[in-house]
């Protein structure tokens, strides 16, 4: 009998076997993976955390952020694509939405690899409370980033494949900026994000953590509440004591922007709560730019480069 037990890490090569079915939760994400001789079919829903329809015969840990279980019987899988669905991780008062994909295989020793990532698009995050920044004045805040899921196949040593990204927190679009042409299409999340204090900060496997600056070099004062954090841009670290880290962000805060934060600088520092977290993955693009910008870039060239991620091959 299959039963989803407590796993250290999600990241890394899976191999399964022909006709063989397993089961990850990850947060709020579950995905189920299918590998059939010639195809892999992938089943994934975003659930509450209180509430899970994962099948009877399968015991759900709840005190872990990640968990698996390994072999499970046709049974059990129907039972997961059945209706009615658990509780959405987005609103109590409609089911999760299970979504499926099937993935051609190359051959049937073909693996899997997962890979964590952080959102390709900006990420707007709301304060609880506005705050108003007088010239000169600076705030720190520390967010919770949502990761991403990245599936890939691979046979051997030959050249992985990308097949998808799964957030492991269902997201809405939002619009970051106050006019089309200053801003960009970002998500947004309901889960609380905000960091308190670093020092009772908890590792998690499904949120990177984050160190915001916001300042104000105007010379008037400043209403911010909303913080547009440009996660393509940010490299993504780990350690095994402390968690997923990202590079520290020093935000501009404008009177004329309305309340969001625009403009961003990177760098490589993180609390002193973080450790000595070592490299993921780098940031997926260069430095922020205005929507009319990108429009004049993607015009001119291609913007966007690989992205080589060092967990593929852990496990």
């Amino acid at each position: 009998m299959a039963q989803l037990s407590e796993i250290a890490t999600w990241w890394g090569r899976h191999r399964l076997s022909a006709d063989r079915t397993d089961l990850w939760s990850i947060g709020n994400l579950e995905i189920l993976v299918e590998h059939l001789e010639t195809s892999w079919r992938l089943h994934w829903r975003h659930v509450a955390k209180t509430e899970t329809n994962v099948p009877a015969a399968v015991s759900a840990p709840r005190s872990v952020s990640a968990s698996r279980a390994v072999g499970l019987s046709r049974e059990q899988i129907e039972q997961f694509l059945a209706h009615p669905q658990p509780a959405s991780a987005i609103s109590p008062h409609f089911p999760a939405k299970v979504n499926s994909v099937t993935i051609p295989a190359a051959n049937a020793n073909e693996d899997l690899i997962f890979s964590p990532t952080l959102p390709e698009e900006s990420l707007v995050m709301s304060l609880e409370a506005a705050a108003v920044l007088d010239p000169g004045e600076k705030l720190i805040i520390g967010f919770q980033i949502p990761l991403g899921l990245r599936v890939e196949t691979v046979s051997g040593q030959n050249a992985s494949r990308e097949a998808l990204e799964i957030p492991l927190v269902p997201m809405i679009r939002t619009w970051g900026g106050t006019t089309p042409l200053n801003g960009e299409l970002a998500l947004t999340t309901d889960t609380p994000a905000r960091i308190e204090r670093w020092s009772q900060l908890e590792p998690r496997l499904d949120v990177a953590c984050v160190s915001v600056a916001v300042v104000n070099r105007g010379s008037d004062s400043v209403f911010v509440d909303r913080l547009l954090i440009p996660t393509s841009r940010l490299s993504l670290f780990h350690s095994p004591q402390t968690g997923f880290w990202c590079d520290s962000i020093l935000l501009d805060a404008n009177a004329s922007d309305g309340g969001i934060t625009t403009g961003s600088q990177t760098e490589r520092t993180f609390p002193r709560e973080a450790g000595s977290p070592t490299l993921v993955s780098h940031a997926r693009q260069g430095p922020l730019e205005s929507a009319a910008m990108k429009g004049l870039a993607n015009f001119r060239s291609t913007i966007g480069t690989s992205v080589e991620n060092l967990f593929k091959e852990r496990g």
